[in-house]
């Protein structure tokens, strides 16, 4: 069946419900620890950090404008008044999701709901607020944690999960259901991150990261070939002896092969959460800016046509909120709102 072409939805455009000092730790890729430290000590107070992140945010919704997609924020009325002007001067519209207030999950709608398109599913953060299966106009809408899109990598029919090294990855719940109805599913093992001192940077302890959409991409091809793109200090493993990055990469690699899902680690990330990129239903692919080795990993996949990048580069995302480029825009879910003009 062809599927109609999908607008994308950016996070509400709120600043002030990211911390800026305090106790919540900020996570950092076990290699990128430095770069990490050194946007941390950038930002020398609060006026500071909300000013790039309303410039980061502009300049996502100008990725997304400038690859030909509509574009919808959530709770648009909800959030900064200065980023509202500038939603509304753009022609974006709001999509009102209900909430007593402002909270973190609005900025990150990827996190709060995952359309499968290809098994006709909407997976739906069990956590967050709950729908009736008839909601979803034809889909089958599951409660579930994969539902939280930034444990997941999806394209097409393939979907990328992770497990914590040394047990046995899940192959139940919505899982089993959406292999039941087509999809094909890998689990990698979850990559090791810091958790840093907001203020000092000082690293407090090692833990994996069940996001593995902060340390890798998954995208397709001019060639409708599944690609995905590692960070190149991907390190997973023991937590007390974490395995070099070439074992790291040759887990990944095995556990991929069974999908047809090449792995292609890169050389160099500029920027904290680097890889982190957001491939559109036309095929356009948004990159941060800095990420120079991976805008030519692209442009070779996809097009340079087709590779749109995003300035100025995000750092204060991915240090201050531990949010990569994907975190903040998702497609429309068309199932719950109808289909986008």
């Amino acid at each position: 069946m062809r599927r109609p072409k999908r607008a994308s939805l950016v996070g509400m455009p709120s600043v002030r419900t990211i911390p800026f000092r305090g106790d919540e730790p900020v996570l950092a890729a076990l290699e990128r620890r430095e770069c990490f430290q050194e946007i941390l000590r950038r930002y020398r107070s609060r006026a500071d950090l909300d000013a790039r992140l309303r410039v980061e945010y502009r300049g996502v919704v100008r990725g997304l404008l400038a690859a030909g997609t509509g574009a919808y924020a959530l709770n648009l009325d909800s959030g900064d008044a200065i980023l509202a002007r500038f939603l509304r001067r753009a022609k974006v519209r709001s999509l009102r999701f209900v909430a007593r207030r402002p909270s973190r999950w609005q900025l990150f709608p990827r996190d709060m709901f995952l359309l499968a398109d290809r098994a006709d599913m909407l997976l739906v953060h069990a956590g967050l607020f709950r729908l009736a299966r008839s909601s979803a106009r034809g889909y089958a809408v599951v409660h579930s944690r994969w539902a939280e899109g930034g444990r997941v990598l999806l394209s097409g029919d393939r979907l990328i999960v992770g497990h914590y090294p040394g047990s046995r990855a899940s192959r139940s719940g919505a899982l089993a259901e959406l292999a039941r109805r087509g999809m094909r599913i890998a689990s990698i093992p979850l990559p090791i991150i810091a958790d840093l001192e907001r203020g000092a940077g000082r690293t407090r302890v090692l833990r994996y990261d069940t996001h593995v959409d902060r340390s890798a991409s998954l995208v397709r091809d001019r060639a409708g070939r599944y690609r995905l793109l590692l960070d190149p200090g991907y390190r997973t493993g023991p937590l007390d002896a974490p395995s070099s990055v070439a074992a790291s990469a040759d887990a990944v690699r095995r556990a991929c092969e069974g999908i047809d899902v090449s792995v292609h680690q890169l050389a160099h990330v500029a920027g904290p959460y680097g890889v982190a990129t957001v491939q559109l239903g036309s095929g356009h692919v948004l990159v941060s800016a800095a990420e120079q080795a991976l805008r030519a990993e692209l442009a070779a996949l996809v097009g340079g046509h087709k590779v749109v990048p995003i300035r100025p580069s995000l750092e204060a995302y991915p240090v201050f909120a531990a949010a990569g480029l994907h975190c903040l825009v998702t497609e429309l879910p068309t199932p719950l709102v109808g289909s986008a003009p």
